[in-house]
């Protein structure tokens, strides 16, 4: 879903058969500005994973169009059996809220 603060960034949950998370995407149009984007926050990394809570994944993905920030839970993934489902889902919705939390009024102040 668009994250509501930029056009071309999005808010993303991610589920595979053995891990899930929650990202955001930055994928505008114009690939030189999802690198100013990226590198715009990533100069701000170590208060946006202190309000976060954790460590994150950075991946300016130079071979692509666009960059991404990302955050893996630990709980597991589609594999893991439906009794396992719940508290996946709940870690997921947890990390997509703090990510939100830590990364999108950044985003907004960000002029390119």
């Amino acid at each position: 879903a668009g994250a509501g603060v930029r056009a071309g960034v999005a808010l993303n949950y991610l589920i595979w058969k053995d891990e899930a998370g929650a990202e955001l995407y930055i994928n505008t149009p114009d690939p030189d500005e999802n690198k100013r984007l990226f590198d715009r926050l990533i100069v701000e990394r170590d208060s946006i994973e202190q309000d976060f809570g954790e460590r994150l994944i950075w991946d300016r993905m130079d071979e692509k169009k666009a960059s991404r920030v990302r955050y893996l839970i630990q709980q597991g993934g589609l594999d893991d059996g439906e009794e396992s489902w719940p508290a996946i889902q709940e870690a997921m919705v947890s990390s997509m809220d703090r990510l939100a939390r830590a990364v999108l009024p950044r985003l907004g102040r960000i002029d390119i």
